[in-house]
């Protein structure tokens, strides 16, 4: 066999491959998969599920009246929390003031100067001006 024919082979063969793969895709025109919507939750004639803000919770393990007042009362002492590390940026990273400083988070003023004066004893000239960004940082937050 010499190479002429070896070429038309290999032609012939990627031929029936291709129209092999189009046959495929023809034949395979399948729709998109639809959700099955529990009841209570039906879609209107549009096929897109909306929900209104004033809907009421619809059936579920926690949708009873008794247990709304608990709900309520979790979504209002989520607002409330109040988040305790003070994050700032110091050449191109992020760093925790708190943890920099060697305090808890959440540390009252006295704790977090005393830790800044010990640091500044105990760090290298170099770091001085990154220990001044924490503490600065922490002031600024409190």
């Amino acid at each position: 066999m010499n190479s002429q024919h070896f070429l038309i082979l290999n032609i012939a063969i990627l031929f029936f491959f291709v129209l092999w793969f189009l046959a495929g895709r023809r034949g395979n025109s399948k729709k998109p998969t639809q959700l099955q919507m529990k009841r209570g939750n039906e879609a209107p004639s549009g096929g897109v599920l909306q929900k209104t803000p004033d809907q009421t919770p619809g059936p579920g393990r926690y949708s009873h009246p008794r247990y709304q007042k608990y709900l309520q009362d979790e979504c209002l002492s989520a607002n409330q929390s109040k988040e305790l590390n003070v994050l700032f940026n110091y050449n191109g990273h992020t760093w925790d003031a708190y943890e920099v400083l060697g305090v808890p988070a959440g540390a009252n003023l006295v704790e977090v100067t005393q830790a800044y004066q010990q640091q500044l004893k105990t760090a290298e000239p170099e770091s001085h001006e990154f220990l001044e960004t924490a503490f600065k940082t922490i002031l600024t937050k409190k």
